[in-house]
């Protein structure tokens, strides 16, 4: 087999590549378990002699793999390591915390018992670089879905001997050990393993059965067709998540022919699917159910996968929306100053009092067809107009013209603003309690004095002197056919009635009453009101008091005078 020249770390093998011999180098490898089918791909014989070195608990030839002199990536094949009609007796075991390893799959973890990674590095030097993937079993009550990572691998480490034998499932993979950095060991698949028997307790070593796939035919149209559907379930993923390409790419340069049970294990391996679905199907030797099972998982990997991709559509479509609300703002600056609307907000406020009827509805036709064309800039502030305008309908004949032309001057100004500005909601909040004050909106008065005394009587005893002199206001408003605004004030100890006669009078006078108290107070702007420029201004409380009765005439209680600050 050797060349003259060659060095003794390598051997020459010649391989046959039609149309004409080549003569490869390659450097002596430990088997590969798909390398007979890539090679055999590229059209490559693999020559085999057995191992010079003596292993432990091996049966089975071994290869060599193949590297052109070039020596790329390209050119290189992959790096796999066990035949598949290589056996173990006994392996030591390792936990896997997350996922079960599937047969043909890489899976890095980390070893964080000092005396298992010693082990791993001895039989890695002594050319046996061969264990047992188990997958680690969840604490009677415990919900995986809430474990971290840190606390799963904790757990591990605390686990020894027994205790960890008990907690693996029986059935994992045998995993060659292609690489070791410190505690990150990377394994490689090749097939499943059952646990017979422990063998010792620090490092886990057991004993194992190989075990294979139960006879089934190739030709079988119910397998067929079920791996039929779960290829064309992968190609329909494929279409939504990039993810899934790279690993079908991958999975495509390691097989070089169709296989029913690899392609059930590829499905499950790289589904989303949680630790128990996936043991479920590397404990299924039956290729149908496996396949069955795998099935199910690709079909809610589509399901997830749709909704990735409507999410990623919204909010693409998201932001599409606001860069084109952008430049389409950017445009009705353009025509408002072309048609003579003030871009100064100082000079918008003096200038739309000249506005006439005409002029105001032309512009809100002008910003209905902007709206028709995609105007999204528009749309809200007049959702937020025609809200406005609703509301006050009902009131408009009672409402006076100086307000209707300051309500129809800041509805305009609202239509023609930014949603995003600062500008905009002020205007908004403005507009929101000019409209919900009632205007011209009264309750009917009730000047019938032997029912005011009736009601005066019924709720308190005594105060004649007090209940005269309501009745005097009420007398004189019934000659006169209506009441002009009265002040009375009430003084007194505390509890004699003086808050609660006041809702009295209001009963009895069939007007809506509303109470505020002044105790404590030190700004006079929380009662006439703050400037609308402030952040969070609010009206005065009798605006307020006017929004919250519904009504134009109530009966207000200004309550503890004596206690305001000033």
């Amino acid at each position: 087999m050797g060349s003259k020249g060659t060095p003794p770390s390598a051997v020459a093998v010649e391989g046959e590549q039609e149309p004409e011999k080549v003569e490869l180098k390659i450097k002596e490898w430990e088997v590969g378990m798909y390398h007979n089918e890539v090679a055999a791909s590229q059209g490559i014989r693999i020559r085999r002699r057995p191992p010079t070195g003596h292993l432990q608990h091996y049966v089975g030839p071994f290869e060599f793999q193949l590297q052109n002199e070039g020596n790329t990536p390209r050119n290189i094949l992959e790096e796999i390591i066990r035949h598949k009609d290589t056996h173990v007796a006994q392996v030591l075991a390792l936990p896997l915390p997350h996922r079960p390893l599937f047969p043909g799959f890489y899976m890095p973890i980390y070893v964080k018992d000092p005396k298992l990674l010693a082990a791993l590095q001895e039989s890695k030097k002594r050319q046996a670089p061969y264990a047992g993937a188990f997958l680690l079993k969840d604490e009677p009550g415990t919900d995986p879905s809430v474990v971290s990572g840190s606390e799963t691998e904790k757990n591990i480490t605390d686990l020894k001997g027994k205790e960890l034998f008990n907690r693996l499932h029986e059935v994992g993979t045998l995993a060659q050990i292609s690489s070791i950095q410190g505690d990150h060991v990377v394994l490689i698949g090749h097939r499943r393993l059952r646990i017979t028997e422990m063998v010792e307790e620090d490092p886990l070593t057991v004993k194992v059965d190989h075990l294979k796939d139960k006879p089934y035919n190739k030709d079988d149209d119910v397998i067929k067709a079920t791996s039929f559907e779960v290829i064309s379930t992968l190609r329909a993923v494929l279409k939504t998540s990039s993810l899934w390409r790279d690993h079908v790419q991958t999975y495509n340069q390691h097989i070089g022919d169709f296989n029913f049970p690899r392609l059930a294990d590829f499905g499950a391996a790289i589904s989303g699917a949680n630790k128990l679905q996936c043991q479920e199907v590397l404990e299924e030797l039956d290729v149908y159910k496996r396949l069955k099972l795998t099935l199910e998982l690709v079909k809610k990997e589509i399901e997830i996968s749709k909704i990735q991709e409507s999410i990623a559509k919204a909010i693409e479509e998201k932001i599409s929306g606001e860069q084109r609300r952008y430049l389409l703002n950017e445009q009705l600056k353009a025509i408002k100053k072309e048609l003579g609307l003030e871009a100064d907000d100082k000079t918008a406020l003096s200038g739309h009092a000249s506005y006439n009827i005409k002029f105001r509805d032309q512009a809100c036709k002008f910003v209905c067809i902007m709206v028709s064309i995609g105007a999204l800039s528009v749309l809200m502030s007049m959702t937020q107009a025609s809200k406005f305008r609703e509301r006050l309908e009902p009131n408009r004949e009672k409402c006076p013209p100086h307000v209707l032309q300051v309500i129809e001057e800041e509805l305009t100004k609202l239509q023609l603003l930014e949603a995003s500005s600062s500008e905009f909601n002020v205007t908004r909040n403005y507009l929101d309690w000019l409209t919900s004050i009632p205007w011209g909106n009264y309750s009917d008065e009730n000047f019938d004095v032997l029912r005011a005394q009736k009601i005066l009587d019924e709720d308190h005893y005594g105060l004649n002197d007090v209940k005269e002199r309501i009745l005097e206001f009420i007398a004189v408003g019934k000659l006169r056919g209506m009441s002009q605004g009265k002040i009375i004030c009430l003084s007194g100890p505390p509890g004699v009635g003086k808050t609660s006669i006041g809702r009295s009078i209001a009963r009895a006078l069939n007007r809506n009453f509303y109470r505020f108290s002044v105790g404590g107070l030190s700004d006079v702007a929380e009662i006439k009101g703050h400037r609308r420029t402030y952040i969070g201004a609010m009206p005065g409380k009798m605006v307020q008091c006017l929004k919250n009765v519904g009504t134009a005439n109530p009966l207000v209680l200004i309550d503890e005078i004596d206690k305001s600050e000033q």
